[in-house]
């Protein structure tokens, strides 16, 4: 994983983190990785992941129920998550219309269903430096749903992120610290009242690729920890309780990868109390590298 990567990784891992309403969420670890964990592709200016519910395999060979909810991520030029929620199947078939200014970056993006009925309309800004600066979500009636901004320090490191509910009132924030290489080593989340309610420290090999991550609460106490391998791919994720004991831990398989080497297949064995259970968990990702189409 190149450094410029790694750094959009970060950055949307921290964004991940924070809940926000009607199901679109910016921040948290998760297994889904992001457009880039292996690829020289560096031209493309928009990328959707579409991740199909896992399913809970019920011997070696034969695959249970998957479950019902699939998860949906929306990246931009600069391989940043604009976007993530859960959705119904009904997801997989939506219409999506782009509009971008003449470098490339997606100004405006509108979603139909099935029925050609417009569902979101989001709206992007950016800066000289052509890094995003901030979105705002509308819903099918134009009315604003959520709105995000964004700074950035002289070498172009996101400072800052903000993200506001419909009436436009700061619901949290989030502030990232850098090493002397520019590569993200720690982000602090605050809620609406300014009080400190998460904190992440990264870990980096000689080369600048992330190793480890680790997850705190407002309080202090650690709750999870991400161990990624070679490729930048999750590997291990560990879960603790508050008293600090293992509470799961889930490993990861890669089996299927596409043309650009991002996976596609993924087995997860997650052990809880000394059980484990396995499930394989499928993703499709739709890559838009020359202009703007999405269609």
């Amino acid at each position: 994983m190149t450094t410029k990567t790694t750094l959009c990784y970060l950055i949307l891992c921290a964004c991940l983190v924070c809940s926000i309403s009607c199901g679109d969420s910016a921040g948290g670890s998760n297994t889904t990785g992001m457009p880039g964990d292996s690829t020289s592709d560096n031209q493309m200016q928009l990328c959707i992941i579409q991740t199909a519910p896992a399913s809970k395999y019920s011997g070696e060979v034969s695959e249970g129920e998957p479950f019902s909810d699939y998860y949906m991520e929306l990246y931009d030029r600069q391989e940043r998550l604009l976007l993530g929620y859960n959705a119904s199947d009904s997801v997989l078939n939506q219409k999506r219309v782009s509009k971008c200014d003449d470098k490339g970056n997606m100004v405006e993006l509108a979603i139909y269903d099935n029925n050609e009925s417009l569902q979101n309309r989001i709206v992007c800004e950016y800066d000289d430096n052509d890094n995003i600066s901030g979105f705002i979500r509308y819903d099918s009636a134009n009315a604003v749903e959520t709105s995000r901004a964004y700074e950035y320090g002289s070498e172009e490191n996101m400072t800052e992120f903000r993200h506001y509910n419909s009436q436009g009132e700061l619901q949290n924030k989030i502030v990232y610290e850098y090493d002397s290489s520019g590569n993200m080593v720690e982000w602090t989340r605050y809620d609406k009242y300014d009080d400190c309610d998460g904190r992440q420290i990264i870990d980096y090999d000689e080369n600048g690729n992330v190793i480890k991550q680790d997850y705190y609460s407002g309080s202090g106490n650690l709750y999870e920890t991400v161990n990624y391998n070679a490729d930048g791919s999750i590997e291990e994720s560990i879960h603790y309780s508050g008293d600090g004991s293992v509470y799961s831990r889930q490993t990861n398989a890669y089996l299927q990868y596409d043309e650009h080497q991002n996976w596609t297949k993924c087995m997860l064995s997650k052990k809880v109390y000394g059980g484990t259970e396995l499930f394989v968990q499928y993703r499709t990702i739709v890559y838009y590298g020359d202009g703007c189409n999405l269609d």
